[in-house]
């Protein structure tokens, strides 16, 4: 840790005296410092630095018991916190995000370290269930055998750093967790998943056969929107997309009209999944999300302060959602990158944040105007059922949104650049939005 004293203020017999309870209460102290302070700040500083003199002398007078070293203890203490936040509505790939977004790349890779060490020694391990386990492979986290007590170590001689950097950074990680509040809940914690096992007690299930796309119908659509992504060819990203959104046009629509065969709680099929904004200009984005979300039917939520976007809405319509606006990332920083190199004002946030708001409301214009159309000849098919079949499924979806936040309101808007607002609506002209056929409403 760059600057870091050498002349710690516990130094010497004072450090030899500190108690297991005083331990925990310097790294609280120093945990709350570096949640809220700057990464140098002398006082936080000072206090690393009497920790790591505290751990030298418990080691020097063969004392390494884990309750007199501070390093295990901030692993205790974070693993401990990992876990309890998974009992209030957080999930791996949300902790490693924010984690990622507020700290260092350090603090970051800790995190997994930290993660994998509290599935390793969390006794609802054998009952983990697949959902949960995919997120874990999908972030790369590995169960360390050393369970909670040894991630800290583990983690540092990865990293080869300095047990004062790794304190550090282990308190600035605990001090990150302890401030996060809880998040709505879309999955059974860790506690429950024993008793899902034993008592039948297992979320509803999605009520027809076609309310989730199917593994390989997703599969085709993703490779197709992939292709249309990487051609430079835009009469082949036309005919690629197209039959992308055939496919996401037929899955939808059978899957509303069956739903309503089905009957039932309409509500019950209702899901909702957080994705996750990067930076920079993730108001933006989130604009070009809401703007999809609306036309297929998803409410979008955004909680700035975590950067992720909760959408709610029936699983077809989620899956075309995630899928379109991903894809519509895409193509939109790549012209994003060729606007600013041929204007040459790559430089300027202003410009950024006018194109992604302009690509955003121009790709909604098209997205609506397609709207339009397409619903009159989704009636031609499904007759006058069709119009209030939709209209149910808005209205439960706007329920179950009332469940999970208590109060929402419109983003704010800000001032833009001219130029980047119409380089942005050149762009979306020139986006694919899956065929150059109307887009069915559903």
């Amino acid at each position: 840790m760059a600057g870091a004293s050498s002349t710690p203020p516990y130094a010497g017999p004072a450090a030899s005296k500190l108690s297991p309870s005083r331990l925990v209460e310097l790294i609280d102290i120093g945990s709350r410092m570096l949640a809220v302070g700057p990464a140098d700040d002398l006082m936080a500083e000072r206090l690393v630095a009497a920790l790591v003199d505290a751990d030298g002398l418990a080691l020097s007078r063969g004392d390494d018991r884990h309750d007199f070293r501070p390093e295990p203890i901030i692993g205790n203490l974070v693993v401990g916190r990992v876990a309890e936040l998974w009992e209030s509505g957080w999930q791996p790939a949300d902790l490693v995000h924010v984690v990622r977004r507020r700290c260092t790349p350090k603090t970051g890779r800790l995190s997994l370290a930290a993660i994998g060490a509290e599935a390793a020694s969390g006794v609802h391990r054998p009952h983990m269930p697949q959902e949960w386990a995919d997120q874990l492979a999908a972030l790369g986290v590995a169960d360390l055998p050393t369970g909670a007590l040894g991630h800290l170590s583990a983690w540092r001689m990865d990293e080869r750093i300095s047990l004062t950097d790794a304190v550090f950074e282990g308190l600035r990680l605990l001090g990150t967790l302890r401030i996060l509040g809880p998040l709505a809940a879309f999955c059974d914690p860790p506690s429950r998943w024993s008793q899902r096992r034993t008592s039948g007690d297992v979320p509803p299930s999605p009520r027809s056969p076609t309310a989730q796309a199917s593994a390989k119908t997703l599969a085709t659509i993703r490779a197709l929107l992939a292709k249309a992504e990487g051609t430079t060819f835009p009469a082949e990203a036309e005919a690629f997309a197209a039959k992308a959104q055939e496919l996401m046009t037929r899955h939808s629509i059978d899957a509303a009209m069956l739903d309503q065969r089905h009957g039932g709680d309409l509500a019950a099929g209702v899901r909702s999944r957080r994705l996750h904004i990067d930076n920079p200009y993730a108001k933006e984005k989130v604009q070009l999300l809401a703007t999809v979300g609306s036309v297929n039917r998803v409410r979008v939520v955004y909680q700035e302060a975590f950067g992720m976007a909760t959408v709610v809405g029936f699983p077809a319509d989620l899956d075309i959602t995630d899928m379109l606006f991903t894809s519509l990332l895409v193509q939109a920083s790549r012209s994003l990158a060729e606007a600013t190199t041929a204007i040459g004002r790559g430089s300027s946030p202003a410009f950024r944040r006018g194109f992604w708001t302009a690509y955003a409301v121009r790709i909604g214009e098209r997205l609506d105007e397609a709207d339009a159309q397409a619903t009159e000849e989704a009636e031609a098919n499904y007759g006058t059922s069709l119009v209030p079949v939709l209209a149910e499924r808005t209205e439960a979806v706007a329920s179950v949104v009332n469940q999970l936040f208590a109060r929402t309101e419109p983003m704010k808007s800000r001032s833009v650049d001219a130029q980047g607002w119409y380089a942005g609506r050149t762009a979306a002209d020139l986006a694919s939005l899956g065929s150059t056929k109307p887009r069915l409403s559903h």
